[in-house]
């Protein structure tokens, strides 16, 4: 399937020892997606009963805090996974949404697949491993990001590691993302034009 070889590669990047029989075995459990602009992957309260793998497209995840506002967690781009780990590991309700923020194309496998996968191959335990060696690296490096940097300095810093997030994410979600109001941003973009002149 056409749609499989971006996800064969991400995988193997992770995990080279997978073989293509490891994988073709795993064939029925996955499918094929389409999510248009402003549409849902998973809402708020609903439980992952599936990871979604980007083929293309763009993802926002969020949740509403006690005031009503929105927090916007996470960006997710071509070749990355969606999904709330904590709701698909324990199959508990998410407490956040992901929705498109633009035509996507997911690659979906079930929980009942992943784990099947995981039982019936080291290779694709060893994966397992290393997607929640990932998944905890990239959920600290914000944690310190948030605590120990300025708004301006994690601003930067999305300029150098991930130019695509500010080409393609609106805004007011980069605002919400970076913890500070729109105002804020627009100050702090206007500050970095001037000092590059």
């Amino acid at each position: 399937m056409r749609q499989l070889e971006a996800l064969k590669t991400a995988v193997r990047q992770l995990c080279p020892e997978i073989t293509e029989e490891e994988f073709s075995q795993f064939d029925p459990y996955f499918q094929i997606r389409e999510i248009k602009k402003g549409e849902y992957f998973y809402a708020h309260g609903e439980v992952h009963k599936q990871i979604g793998f980007v083929n293309k497209g763009a993802l926002r995840c969020f949740y509403v805090d006690e005031n009503g506002e929105v927090k916007n967690t996470r960006f997710i781009f071509e070749h990355d996974y969606a999904v709330d780990y904590n709701s698909f590991l324990n199959q508990q309700k998410s407490a956040g949404a992901i929705i498109a923020l633009e035509h996507t194309e997911l690659v979906l496998i079930s929980h009942n697949g992943f784990y099947n996968a995981l039982k019936e191959s080291a290779n694709w335990a060893q994966f397992g491993r290393k997607i929640a060696d990932h998944v905890f690296q990239r959920t600290q490096h914000k944690l310190d990001s948030h605590l120990q940097k300025t708004p301006e300095q994690r601003y930067i810093d999305l300029l150098k590691k991930r130019p695509e997030l500010i080409e393609r994410v609106p805004l007011y979600h980069l605002a919400s993302y970076l913890g500070i109001k729109r105002e804020s941003l627009s100050r702090i973009r206007n500050r970095i034009a001037r000092l590059r002149m």
